[in-house]
């Protein structure tokens, strides 16, 4: 931009020596209007802070707490089925709390020693009495162990017996001349077909006479057991009575 020539002053490029009104009418830069002009459409950016997924929150309660607190007042008030309610609403919402269910575990063990409470019988037994009912269910329990363990044996004679019928079909099947084995003691010894046979029909026969000796041993058992526990509660119904 250049100006006129001021008297006294030959300088164009210099307005030092202009009057005020040209000073006044001097044009604004470009650089400067650009720069406002980029200022002023420039977007503003707003940074927040995000909590990372890894930090716990201090201040947030499970989704169960509430559930828990109302079960345990509804527990402490008697309301053991309501409570139980209560947990089983909770659970569906989280199925893995351990709050809901160690207290689900402690209302119903409650539950069930009150409700055996309420049916146990309200009269007292002399210390006779006590004696003879204590007797009376061990030799029940003695009984009870000895007819599993003869039922336990009678079923291996069985399986016994079966194993040792089909054996005697595989050797009436083969020739004489094949050569065969007995086992005797922890050996295997050579022997014909007809020894071979001979030993197998010892076997069932010695099978056969203890599968019946079991289970005659087992019918004993089942009648005394029975008229043990026939005993058993004829003494407390008169006990009680």
């Amino acid at each position: 931009q250049t100006y006129p020539t001021h008297e006294g002053c030959s300088d164009r490029q210099t307005p030092r020596c202009l009057p005020t009104t040209w000073l006044l009418l001097r044009p604004r830069r470009k650089r400067a209007t650009t720069r406002l002009r980029r200022r002023s459409t420039k977007p503003r950016l707003v940074f927040t802070a995000r909590r990372s997924s890894s930090t716990p929150r201090t201040t947030s309660t499970t989704p169960t707490a509430g559930y828990h607190r109302v079960a345990n007042a509804q527990f402490e008030m008697g309301q053991m089925d309501a409570a139980i309610a209560t947990i089983k609403t909770g659970l569906q919402k989280d199925t893995g709390s351990k709050d809901l269910t160690n207290l689900l575990r402690k209302i119903r063990s409650k539950k069930q020693a009150a409700q055996a409470a309420a049916r146990r019988p309200q009269g007292r037994m002399d210390e006779n009495t006590q004696k003879e009912v204590q007797e009376l269910s061990e030799q029940y329990q003695a009984t009870g162990r000895e007819l599993s363990e003869v039922n336990a044996k009678l079923q291996g004679a069985m399986r016994e017996q079966k194993a040792t019928a089909i054996t005697i079909g595989e050797v009436d099947q083969v020739t004489d001349e094949t050569p065969l084995y007995r086992a005797v003691g922890k050996m295997f010894m050579l022997s014909g077909k007809d020894d071979v046979k001979t030993s197998l029909s010892n076997e069932m026969e010695d099978v056969e006479k203890r599968k019946t000796e079991l289970t005659s041993r087992r019918t004993y058992l089942q009648r005394r057991l029975q008229s043990q526990e026939a005993n058993l509660k004829d003494l407390m119904t008169s006990a009680m009575g």
